[in-house]
């Protein structure tokens, strides 16, 4: 894990991974030279693709959601998670 994971923003990543967990991996995409992991739990993990590194994590909103899909169809399932949690755990997105 970066300083910034590790130091930074691990409040947040402790408790994303409490209240939504982690989940399994459902998608990655390369963007911003970072890889970006998607969890069928809504969890997002950005990670150096060349260390394998973890930078940061977060719940998605829907609207980094539907850019991780990038035009494609995002599954319902997962719409729907994320939309929960963004209802639910409203908290995780002001840390």
């Amino acid at each position: 894990m970066t300083y910034h994971a590790q130091v930074e923003r691990l409040d947040r990543l402790v408790a994303c991974i409490e209240h939504i967990g982690v989940g399994e991996v459902v998608r990655e995409v390369e963007r911003f030279g970072a890889v970006e992991r998607l969890t069928d739990t809504g969890l997002v993990l950005i990670v150096n693709p060349q260390t394998n590194v973890l930078i940061t994590g977060y719940a998605a909103t829907v609207k980094q959601l539907c850019g991780i899909y990038q035009g494609q169809k995002v599954p319902q399932y997962l719409y729907k998670r994320v939309q929960t949690n963004s209802k639910k755990y409203a908290f995780l997105y002001k840390m």
